[in-house]
């Protein structure tokens, strides 16, 4: 009996340490429940108010810009303001183009386009007629004087020295065209090389092909041509020989029956067999 009663209590006592276990463990993942929920409400609310923050940057922007347009208004109206409007006719003592000519008594010249019928000069240009009244009321143009320049003559020493840059000069000259007509000539010769060798590369890649067809011809006549030599051919040359031999007037025709004689006795034959 104390045995038993001391089993029942080893046996409750384990019972009651892993009921506690249990319970620790529950209480450990709803507490690490309660820690995930407040971590995503906290990540909410951070992401909430960076959201606010930046429609509040934009607003205060969209109403800069548009605080900003309407002083840019403003200031163009304010300055248009005091620009004075334009007369619909010039008073003449007014300074403006049309009193400087007048003045200067330059009248204008009225030219009617759109009346002239004359060809035009080219691709949407003037006509001829516009423009041969044009020339007529600006006049000829007159060449640019040149300066007038005193030629004094040169002294000895000058002269040599112009004389040695000229001859520099030409034996610069020789020696660039000499160079340009090397070059030339390196690069022809060149291309040249080139043309030869692709022409080589091009006939020995023709050989090759013609020589792999004429190949393929002749293994695929093969078997036709075995045929004809060991069946066709003898009993031809036989009909040949005979035709010669008897000259009938018709020799396509003997043939062909001579044939036709062979044809019956092999049948014959293929049936005795």
């Amino acid at each position: 009996m104390k045995e038993l009663k001391i089993h029942q209590t080893e046996d409750g006592k384990s019972k009651s340490l892993s009921m506690k276990e249990t319970s620790q463990k529950e209480e450990d993942n709803q507490q690490n429940e309660e820690n995930q929920f407040r971590k995503k409400d906290n990540e909410m609310e951070i992401t909430t108010e960076e959201t606010k923050q930046i429609e509040r940057q934009n607003e205060e922007e969209i109403n800069e810009n548009q605080h900003q347009t309407i002083r840019e208004s403003i200031e163009l109206e304010l300055k248009l303001a005091h620009i004075p409007s334009i007369p619909e006719v010039p008073d003449e003592t007014e300074e403006n183009v049309l009193t400087y000519f007048d003045l200067r008594e330059i009248h204008p010249i009225m030219i009617d386009m759109d009346k002239d019928s004359s060809p035009l000069i080219k691709l949407n240009g003037p006509q001829e007629a516009c423009l041969e009244k044009v020339r007529k009321a600006i006049g000829k143009r007159e060449a640019p004087k040149l300066p007038s320049i005193e030629i004094y003559p040169l002294k000895q020493n000058e002269y040599e020295i112009q004389e040695k840059a000229i001859n520099i000069l030409n034996e610069f000259e020789l020696e660039k065209l000499r160079k340009t007509k090397e070059k030339l000539e390196k690069q022809k010769c060149e291309e040249i090389d080139l043309l030869k060798k692709s022409e080589n590369d091009w006939n020995n890649w023709l050989s090759l092909l013609n020589t792999q067809n004429y190949q393929y011809a002749e293994a695929h006549s093969l078997p036709m041509r075995y045929y004809l030599m060991k069946y066709i051919m003898p009993e031809l040359s036989k009909a040949l020989l005979e035709c010669s031999e008897i000259r009938p007037d018709d020799p396509v025709d003997f043939v062909a029956s001579s044939f036709i004689i062979y044809l019956f006795h092999f049948l014959q034959s293929k049936g005795e067999e």
